[in-house]
């Protein structure tokens, strides 16, 4: 026999060694654990009313208070979020709406009992399509002792509306939408 078949009958009885000892094998235990069991929120957000205690409270936003509203997220699973607005009007033309933005942290007072939000970073315009937020200053968490580290976030967002425009008389209402949604 030449080497090379000598080395494919070496090859192939060793495979088949490999094989039946595999197949004689016997399992004796075996166990599962459960999983761990999770939720996928997709986003959970609240508009709340624009103060502190509000925050603090949850106290759902049914209006614009001194024509605003605060926007917070529980729960989201996204890594870069989107916010659109909009807004219906009987008003038959003219009308002119622009949103104001600034993000604020909450915390406990020094005292850690007076709910307390300040303003981070500076103002700025929010446009009514696709304005990209900052989620991580979002994030709804109302510490309960004043030595927390960890402070919650909001964005306050501060409607006004122009009339300049509008050239027939009358009372008029404006309803507002917000929705959130992930950027690929």
């Amino acid at each position: 026999m030449k080497i090379g078949k000598k080395l494919l009958v070496f090859i192939v009885a060793l495979m088949l060694a490999v094989a039946s000892a595999y197949a004689a094998t016997t399992v004796y235990w075996t166990r599962t654990l459960p999983g761990q069991s999770f939720t996928v929120h997709g986003i959970s957000a609240e508009l709340f009313v624009p103060t502190a205690q509000a925050y603090h409270d949850k106290t759902v936003a049914t209006g614009l208070t001194n024509e605003q509203v605060a926007l917070s997220i529980y729960a989201e699973n996204f890594y870069v979020l989107w916010l659109n607005m909009s807004y219906t009007t009987d008003c038959p033309s003219g009308l002119i709406v622009t949103v104001t933005g600034q993000y604020y942290a909450y915390y406990l007072s020094q005292s850690g009992s007076v709910p307390t939000i300040s303003s981070v970073g500076s103002a700025f315009p929010m446009v009514f399509s696709n304005q990209t937020i900052d989620k991580t200053k979002l994030m709804y968490y109302a510490p309960t002792q004043n030595n927390d580290p960890k402070v919650g976030g909001l964005l306050m967002l501060t409607f006004a509306i122009d009339t300049e425009g509008v050239m027939l008389p009358g009372n008029y209402a404006v309803s507002y939408t917000f929705e959130m949604g992930h950027t690929d």
